[in-house]
């Protein structure tokens, strides 16, 4: 039975889902008069968070409230029914249908050998351009690496801080990037280091 993550007390219920879209109304606590688990409407980064910060109404909503239905008011009995109904006539009329107007196996006749089909694609101009840049002297991967690490940490920071949207927190980043990149750029030249890539790959990210 679940519990209130405020008082502790039983309850019934934690929320009542309704037909509509995302329409969900939060259980009152009976003794407490507060709701009884906010959580449920919480996403998986805020419960993250209240973890980190050893909130006690998190475990308690992990441990006893996680997982527990709904008091749904949205469908009645009858239309349970009628959609149980409709979903075996059409299973029975899926079944009589004949099963070669369901499957029709037609075998190619000149059939492809894998080494033809290698060849096929790696004469496409595009994808071999794409290929050659995996090379080991055309794709630095310790900058690579280090940048997806910095961008990470740093998208993570920007959305505990900021109540923004994610697109808008890519866009901060990928500018963040370009501008390093630059800048790392412009001070290996006024610097007179000629290996720009070892330049790149230790700047901080």
């Amino acid at each position: 039975m679940p519990i209130c993550t405020t008082c502790t007390a039983s309850v019934e219920y934690l929320y009542t889902l309704y037909e509509t879209k995302n329409n969900l109304r939060l259980k009152e606590c009976p003794k407490c008069l507060s709701f009884a688990d906010p959580y449920v409407e919480y996403d998986t980064l805020t419960l993250l968070l209240d973890l980190i910060l050893l909130k006690r109404g998190v475990y308690r909503h992990l441990l006893f409230n996680r997982g527990w239905p709904p008091e749904n008011h949205g469908e009645s009995s009858e239309s349970l029914r009628s959609k149980r109904v409709k979903f075996i006539n059409e299973r029975e009329r899926f079944r009589r249908q004949e099963p070669s107007s369901i499957v029709k196996e037609s075998k190619p006749e000149n059939t492809p050998t894998p080494n033809a089909e290698h060849a096929r694609y790696t004469n496409l101009p595009i994808l071999s351009d794409l290929l050659n840049l995996l090379d080991e002297d055309k794709l630095d991967r310790h900058w690579i690496v280090r940048n997806v690490i910095g961008g990470m940490a740093a998208g993570f920071g920007l959305r505990v801080a900021l109540d923004c949207h994610p697109s808008l927190t890519a866009l901060i980043i990928m500018v963040g990037w370009t501008f390093k990149a630059w800048v790392s750029h412009f001070a290996s030249q006024w610097l007179g280091i000629t290996e720009d890539a070892e330049w790149m790959a230790y700047s901080i990210p």
